[in-house]
């Protein structure tokens, strides 16, 4: 990506440096392509850096020769700033493209979230930072401020993601719900909440497998078939829709959650009634 020019069609003067208002115009260059670019300059400080410590330890081998007598803050010191920086901005530029998709998607009653978060964008930017010059100060001190703002429109919308679950009665919905949210929402603070969702959902799903069970052993002498299917078809049906209940949520938790110590009694009761339900169906075939 070419940053040189200041205005469509108007090239900064010679020894300029050159403008990076461009970076704010995000219908040419969208959030989702220039954090690419951004982090592979960190990559490539971490390449050099990498280089750098594999040559002087491999002279360091040698028996004779010319050792590095180089200060790594003199080559990197700069770099080091700049991709400082460069976070900062991957950061800023991964919030604006969270609530722009956000908004994408149309959410009922989420506008007022999305104006909010809006607003303090374009209150940051009318700072007009030069957002590459890693010497500016006081971009630092703003970004600071407009992170505590960001915090507080996300507790907001905290909120609103909790009032959407409390709408929501069935598990399968709820998983839609916090996958589309978890597929969107990628600061800190809002991963964490979703996060937590999915342990306080997994435990929700340990007492529907309990439920299952009970209903299970309850009916199985005598299983509540439609009347239209005969006794060993319906019978098997009435299992499989069992194990659909508990088997279709499972699949769509994170394994990371299912293999914590804290859930391991849960995946024991559903391999229980998982088996239990398998053998059912085995002895009507």
């Amino acid at each position: 990506m070419n940053f040189a020019k200041t205005r469509k069609g108007e090239v900064p003067k010679k020894g300029a440096p050159p403008s990076d208002e461009v970076l704010w115009e995000h219908e040419k260059y969208p959030p989702d392509e220039l954090i690419p670019v951004f982090k592979s300059c960190i990559d490539l400080n971490k390449a050099y850096q990498k280089q750098y410590e594999f040559t002087k330890e491999r002279l360091m081998n040698l028996a004779t020769g010319k050792q590095f007598e180089f200060s790594p803050n003199q080559i990197f010191g700069r770099f080091d700033l700049f991709c400082r920086r460069i976070s900062k901005l991957i950061e800023l530029f991964g919030t604006i493209q969270q609530f722009r998709t956000l908004g994408q998607h149309k959410l009922e009653n989420i506008d007022s979230s999305i104006n909010e978060f809006n607003g303090h964008v374009k209150s940051f930017q009318r700072k007009q930072h030069r957002l590459l010059d890693y010497t500016q100060n006081k971009f630092d001190r703003d970004f600071v401020e407009f992170n505590v703002k960001v915090s507080i429109v996300e507790s907001g919308l905290q909120e609103y993601i909790h009032h959407q679950f409390e709408r929501v009665m069935s598990i399968d919905e709820s998983l839609k719900l916090l996958r589309k949210f978890k597929s969107i929402l990628h600061r800190d603070s809002l991963a964490g909440s979703l996060n937590a969702k999915y342990v306080l959902l997994f435990q929700n799903y340990g007492r529907e497998i309990n439920k299952i069970e009970r209903h299970y052993q309850e009916h199985k002498p005598l299983p509540p078939i439609p009347r239209n299917l005969p006794t060993v078809s319906g019978s098997i049906a009435w299992s499989r829709h069992l194990f659909n209940r508990i088997s279709v949520p499972m699949e769509q938790f994170p394994q990371d959650l299912i293999k914590q110590t804290q859930s391991k009694k849960y995946v024991k009761l559903y391999n229980k009634i998982g088996y239990t339900l398998f053998s059912y169906e085995y002895l009507w075939r």
